[in-house]
């Protein structure tokens, strides 16, 4: 790994940290804002929207299509590591390698 490859890693993580502190952050504001009736009781579904109902999809919907997502690319690639095999040819053979450590659990 070139010295540019780890910097750019270590750099990865760093914004890794910020992102799970900003979807931790939404996580929060998503739980600490009490269901509106309208989410309560499915015969208010059909009516215009509230301010409240608004506010959980939007956290929803940004953390499962845009953070979550985010997150779990950038960490893939800055823990991304290539492993040099010897086949018995002699040639050098690369083999990505997979990160076997468990997910941070939400």
């Amino acid at each position: 790994m070139t010295d540019a490859e780890a910097v750019a890693q270590a750099q990865l993580d760093i914004v890794l940290r910020v992102l799970e502190m900003l979807g931790d952050f939404l996580r929060r504001i998503d739980r600490g804002l009490p269901l509106s009736p309208q989410e309560i009781s499915r015969e208010d579904l059909e009516s215009d929207s509230d301010v409240t109902s608004e506010i959980h999809r939007a956290i929803q919907c940004a953390l499962a299509d845009h953070v979550d997502p985010l997150i779990a690319g950038l960490r893939a690639a800055s823990i991304y590591k290539v492993v040099v095999v010897e086949p018995e040819s002699g040639k050098r053979a690369r083999r990505p390698r997979k990160d076997r450590r468990k997910k941070k659990a939400d």
